[in-house]
């Protein structure tokens, strides 16, 4: 069998672990061992268990992250298979490059009220949905289909010329952030799909939300959840796809 990794720079490397994986019907089963050199011909010793800890050492390890553990700041949700993490509500930059010029001179480059988001990033891959409330989400949580153009039915955001990380780290929540953020947001990519309930749609939604938006005895500007769509897809259902 041909490999050929991928390395960021030349470097000599030896075998020295292995790992064998059993499959039944029913059940699946993986052992890993030490592999022992003996005049230019490898043998395996005998195996152990593979457990959790040793598959989290195994990605710290292959993706370059910390040794040490990580402290996870409240917005992450999860960091295992995937790395999920929420947004409260914010007022940030939206950008636009649609075929209607008014639309796009009237709105882009504003500062609009972002609903609260929550996204899922996996290699090379981003999610966003909408959350009805400004709190962290439960597992039970139903998200909403984010309103926003370049978003495909299921979140997935159409990269276009947009460089998403390969790896997925706590430390670059910042940069997914960014490339969504700062993305031209150009057409609707879910076929005639409503994306608001506005009664003004896409364009009204945003419309509005560059405009100072109604508060709650807080002062704090509240973005109107009944203006997004429930999908039929919970926080935990989402992170398990």
């Amino acid at each position: 069998m041909k490999v050929e990794p991928y390395l960021a720079k030349e470097a000599t490397m030896q075998l020295e672990h292995a790992i064998l994986i059993y499959v039944s019907s029913t059940q699946t089963l993986a052992t890993i061992h030490e592999v022992l050199q003996s005049e230019g011909e490898a043998s395996l010793l005998p195996g152990k268990c593979v457990t959790r800890e040793i598959v989290d050492d195994l990605l710290r390890t292959l993706s370059n992250a910390p040794m040490q553990r990580q402290i996870l700041p409240p917005e992450v949700i999860c960091d295992t298979g995937c790395l999920c993490w929420w947004k409260p509500a914010c007022r940030a930059p939206i950008f636009f490059s649609t075929k209607e010029k008014k639309f796009n001179q009237e709105v882009s480059g504003k500062e609009v009220l972002h609903p609260p988001l929550l996204f899922l990033a996996k290699p090379g891959r981003l999610q966003i949905f909408a959350l009805k409330e400004n709190e962290r989400p439960t597992a039970e949580t139903v998200l909403c289909r984010a309103p926003y153009y370049n978003l495909y039915d299921e979140g997935a955001m159409c990269r276009g010329n947009v460089r998403l990380p390969e790896v997925c780290q706590v430390r670059d929540i910042p940069i997914w952030e960014k490339a969504f953020f700062e993305t031209n947001f150009t057409h609707s990519n879910i076929g005639g799909q409503k994306l608001t309930t506005h009664p003004g749609g896409h364009d009204g939604l945003w419309r509005e939300m560059a405009a100072p938006v109604k508060t709650w005895c807080s002062g704090k500007e509240v973005f109107p959840g009944e203006m997004l769509i429930p999908l039929k897809l919970t926080l935990q259902e989402a992170v398990n796809k």
